[in-house]
């Protein structure tokens, strides 16, 4: 597909919006901008940004450049992640150049438009109108999205993984380090158990899920060996038993509630994916009886069309954890071009940045803009410097490399935004429909 491809859509009816649809939208808008207001005031009162701080990255064009530089290439290398996942769908009409455009598009209204059309809302109406296939493009951008999720998991998990040392040092890293473990431990198990499900059949599946509850039971006892806690039970007094025993088991209480929380997921997959195939009974039900259900279930029908193409699949989670770890490392450059008095590491930024990048999912003007800060400053603040202080300016380092993808943003959509205004104002007001 091209600027100039030939599909069309149906005049929108944009002069007969009601009077309760206008007032939404605008309700909508100014709730964002009072999301974003509300971050930015919180920082502000609280010393968290530094403006004269932003100003002084240009003192270090080097770091400056390869800061903009790690922005830049995931940016365009998630567009081509986007081709991978049409494809996989057997939607084959697309070149790299056109979810290029459709996709800096898309960064350019998540970036700066207040309203309630976002980027991924726009991506999907472009799909929907070249492709006519509603379920199939809507769930390539939820997947999409979810590679995107899952790869920020993955590198902040492995950041976590290859600092242990300093995360069991400090305290107030735990449960972070255990949410984020939890959160990749119920999305694997989730689509490896229903992956099994679907191919080999529930007894399969629930095999797999009894052998993964069994390693990780023996990873726990291995663990529970090599930290000591086995020997300091037999060696504490009795008095002092009791104590112990509770201290270890609050240590742990957290990893058995994630490990039982990922497994209850990976089981609910496993019970409900096989049910969603046409002609079972679960999928004739929400078909037959739910209201939308029959939109619904061709949604969820186009989703697992993904079996089929597995090595696509793989192709754009490897792409996905790529991405991330080079925009977190560019987050890592522009720190360095900031002066601040306790410097983070890379392991600091990479431990932070994933959920600040999380945070930046919310449908706020500026791609999350204000919370995203806000997330990055007070994670970081967790983390100390080598003198043993903890580390203060997250929020300066996260805006300032913001305002570089901003730039990015702008500067990649805004020749696309103007040369198709019409185009555009169409595809977002089918795109609203079908989302309404």
């Amino acid at each position: 597909m091209t600027d100039s491809a030939p599909s069309s859509l149906p005049p929108s009816p944009a002069g007969k919006t009601s009077p309760w649809r206008r007032g939404k939208k605008i309700a909508v808008a100014l709730l964002k901008i009072a999301i974003v207001g509300g971050a930015f005031a919180y920082l502000l009162r609280n010393g968290q940004l530094d403006f004269s701080k932003i100003q002084s990255q240009f003192a270090h064009p080097g770091w400056v450049f390869a800061g903009v530089a790690g922005a830049f290439l995931p940016m365009v290398s998630s567009f081509y992640r986007q081709l991978l996942l049409l494809r996989a769908l057997g939607i084959a009409c697309y070149q790299y150049r056109d979810t290029l455009r459709i996709g800096f598009i898309g960064c350019f209204f998540s970036t700066f438009m207040p309203g309630a059309v976002g980027g991924d809302v726009i991506k999907a109406g472009y799909f929907i109108r070249d492709t006519r296939e509603t379920a199939k493009s809507l769930a390539s951008v939820l997947v999409d999205r979810v590679m995107g999720l899952f790869g920020l998991l993955v590198v902040g998990g492995a950041a976590i993984a290859l600092a242990r040392e300093q995360v069991m040092n400090a305290p107030n890293l735990h449960q972070i380090a255990v949410v984020v473990f939890g959160a990749i431990a119920a999305l694997v198990l989730a689509a490896a158990g229903g992956l099994v499900a679907l191919l080999r059949g529930r007894g399969a599946a629930l095999k797999f899920l009894a052998l993964t509850a069994l390693l990780i039971g023996a990873g726990g006892w291995w663990i529970w060996r090599g930290a000591g806690y086995e020997w300091q039970i037999i060696r504490a007094p009795e008095e002092e038993l009791t104590a112990a025993l509770a201290g270890i088991l609050l240590r742990c209480r957290f990893i058995l509630a994630a490990a039982i929380a990922a497994l209850v997921v990976a089981l609910l997959a496993v019970a409900t994916v096989p049910s969603c195939q046409p002609g079972r009974r679960l999928s004739n039900f929400i078909h037959s009886r739910v209201p939308g259900g029959a939109a619904l279930m061709r949604f969820v029908e186009a989703l697992l069309i993904f079996r089929n193409d597995l090595a696509a699949l793989g192709y754009a989670l490897l792409l996905s954890v790529g991405q991330q770890t080079v925009n977190i490392c560019s987050i890592y450059f522009i720190s360095r071009a900031i002066v601040l008095p306790a410097a983070p590491g890379v392991f600091d930024i990479f431990f932070a940045a994933p959920l600040a990048s999380i945070a930046n999912t919310l449908p706020v003007p500026g791609g999350g803009l204000g919370v995203g800060e806000a997330v990055f400053a007070g994670v970081l603040s967790l983390c100390q410097d080598g003198a043993g202080n903890a580390i203060v300016g997250g929020a300066t380092i996260f805006l300032a490399w913001r305002i570089w993808t901003v730039l990015l943003s702008f500067m990649g959509g805004l020749p696309y935004y103007l040369r198709g205004k019409k185009e555009i104002a169409g595809v977002a007001g089918r795109e609203l429909r079908v989302e309404g």
